[in-house]
């Protein structure tokens, strides 16, 4: 990678990250006031129209914002197509909650619902209006623009949220939260550039966007519509306490994955549409990030495994112990998530977005069988089942790699290698000491002196498996935090 390319990446990443757990800490703190002044009826039904938003929304963008970034040569024809487009699609859409939302409401049962939907479509071209803008900031790896534009969009609808909460608006708090930052997001990021579309759409253009972002748009659809369904069965076949207990520990997983991922993979999509005609330096820098990502991935999974019964104990309370085995169990996937963490960016980037759909529909299928069979045996056969439809494609995924990348398959492999030892060596330190201190601590006073020893141990462990790793890590931090010189 280019020392150009390779810093302004990281200075990205670090703003990624930055926004990305500052918008974890502000909705968590936006939530617990809103809480405490609106039903709980009021979440749910914003919820509920939230499904409808989340999949309108990701029919009306088709895959653009991402096929803009991706593209080796870009007209201005393609930026106003895709402007036009989407705004068109998003109208068409909100017309649809218009006129169908008494119909929805019937189908859920749910009278308060219509009213709520309506309002909450006018997202879909609020959002639509910055999108071009986000794609050409993506594109020239300008994350910091993103992170503070997003993040002020974040701040203000919460505001507006809070304080239509403590003026007694209800359910219309959180609907009023979420038009004020779409609202603000947008214009924020058409302030951004000096881009503004012309009146004009080319259907050859809108071609090129369109073979490249269907398939993008229907992985993201059918990943997020698989999720929701196996939810659904859990809780249909197994009962709602149970999915409560599965519920809890997924939520936990999926935390720490979804920040993560949210910061690491715009940026690394960006980085790698810059270097798809240089595959040697793509091959290097995959592999320089999977060893990162497994670095820092690893220990954690491994600690959510060892330290499942303190750290639920802590969190939730003593009433929550049978979410403790399928935590275990749901952590196992995080060595997954965090080996595949640029695999996504990587194909996309290569301009082949139908490897994600194929392998979503697979996932998909395996879940569906899969759950449906092991629901009969508990959850944890479920959990079991939910985390091994990742491991039964991850063979797919290093073939993949090896045909994308044009490298050996053990390339691919040896980034896992340190980490996963260092983590073996961790979980039976960290076991050894959890044993030693059971009944002399508090449970919080436990899981603190073995999160400490853990870390200390993996760290020394790593340090002795493999220095260079440790120096590469620190010399690509300081590049990261280092401040840019002025141009």
């Amino acid at each position: 990678m280019a020392v150009g390319l390779r810093e302004r990446s990281l200075r990205a990443l670090v703003w990624s990250a930055s926004e990305s757990f500052a918008q974890v800490a502000l909705s968590f703190a936006t939530f617990l006031a809103l809480a405490r002044m609106l039903e709980p009826p009021d979440f749910g039904i914003v919820a509920l129209a939230g499904v409808f938003i989340f999949f309108f929304g990701a029919i009306a963008n088709l895959g653009f914002t991402e096929a803009i970034v991706q593209r080796r040569e870009l007209d201005p024809e393609h930026l106003d197509t895709s402007f036009w487009a989407t705004i068109g699609i998003s109208l068409a859409l909100m017309a649809i909650c218009l006129l169908g939302a008494d119909v929805f409401a019937r189908w859920l049962g749910e009278p308060a619902f219509a009213p709520v939907l309506r309002w909450l479509s006018l997202t879909l071209p609020l959002n639509a209006l910055g999108n071009v803008q986000l794609a050409q900031l993506r594109r020239d790896i300008r994350f910091r623009e993103v992170s503070v534009r997003s993040l002020t969009g974040r701040t203000i609808g919460s505001i507006v949220g809070v304080g239509a909460a403590v003026a007694g608006m209800g359910v219309w708090s959180l609907v009023a939260q979420q038009l004020a930052g779409s609202l603000i997001r947008s214009a924020a990021l058409a302030l951004a550039i000096p881009w503004r579309p012309k009146a004009r759409m080319s259907l050859r253009h809108f071609r090129d966007l369109w073979k490249f972002g269907y398939r993008t748009s229907a992985s993201h659809i059918v990943v997020a519509a698989g999720e929701q369904l196996l939810t659904l069965m859990i809780g249909g076949l197994a009962g709602s306490v149970a999915l409560g207990y599965f519920t809890v520990g997924l939520r936990m997983v999926e935390l720490i994955r979804s920040v993560i991922a949210s910061a690491v993979q715009n940026v690394a999509f960006s980085t790698f549409s810059r270097m798809q005609d240089d595959l040697a330096a793509m091959q290097r820098t995959y592999q320089q990030s999977t060893r990162i990502s497994c670095l820092f991935g690893f220990p954690i999974g491994t600690g959510m495994i060892v330290l499942a019964g303190p750290l639920v104990t802590t969190l939730f309370g003593a009433k929550w112990t049978e979410s403790i085995p399928l935590l275990q169990i749901l952590a196992a996937g995080m060595f997954f998530n965090f080996y595949t963490m640029f695999f996504s960016s990587l194909h996309r980037a290569l301009g082949r977005p139908e490897i994600g759909l194929y392998l979503a529909i697979v996932v998909l299928v395996l879940g569906v069988v899969g759950v449906g069979v092991a629901v009969g045996w508990g959850l944890v056969a479920v959990s079991a089942v939910w985390v091994g439809r990742m491991f039964a494609i991850l063979p797919v995924i290093v073939l993949v790699l090896h045909r994308l990348l044009h490298a050996p398959v053990e390339a691919f492999l040896r980034p896992a290698v340190t980490p996963a030892t260092a983590s073996a060596v961790m979980a039976a330190g960290v076991t050894a000491i959890a044993w030693q201190l059971e009944g002399t601590l508090p449970t919080a006073g436990l899981l603190a002196v073995a999160t400490a020893a853990g870390a200390v141990i993996y760290g020394t462990a790593v340090w002795l498996l493999s220095p260079d790793l440790v120096r590469f890590t620190a010399k690509t931090l300081r590049t990261a935090i280092r401040p840019a010189h002025p141009s």
